[in-house]
């Protein structure tokens, strides 16, 4: 699923298209928010998820086409075995390497990943 429509946000449309299956949830953006405890659409989205009842739904945040960077399945992957791994890296980014805050999820080539189970 994807937003559309960011502001002004709708609980009631975010609600009616999560899988009533869901337990870990990726949100991705290209908004990067320093300083805060997180970026406006994860923010929105873990808010929504807590004030309905639903804190059982795992999620993480990141950040992706910084410096203009394509979003490539590569990265989708890279996104996918981060939300599944036994720790996920939260406020990732993919895309770059920053090596300053070390929050790049690596990305390998294509052919070079396993896709866990629990996606395929």
């Amino acid at each position: 699923m994807y937003v559309r429509l960011f502001r002004p946000w709708s609980e009631k449309h975010f609600l009616e298209v999560l899988p009533k299956t869901i337990r870990k949830l990726a949100v991705i953006e290209r908004t990067l928010e320093s300083g805060s405890s997180g970026n406006p659409l994860y923010l929105d989205c873990i808010q929504t998820l807590a004030k309905h009842g639903l804190r059982h739904i795992s999620v993480i945040g990141g950040t992706f086409g910084l410096a203009s960077k394509a979003f490539t399945p590569e990265s989708v992957i890279a996104v996918y075995e981060n939300l599944f791994s036994n720790n996920p890296k939260q406020c990732f980014t993919v895309g770059i390497n920053d090596d300053v805050t070390h929050t790049s999820l690596d990305i390998k080539p294509l052919k070079k990943r396993l896709i866990p189970e629990e996606i395929k």
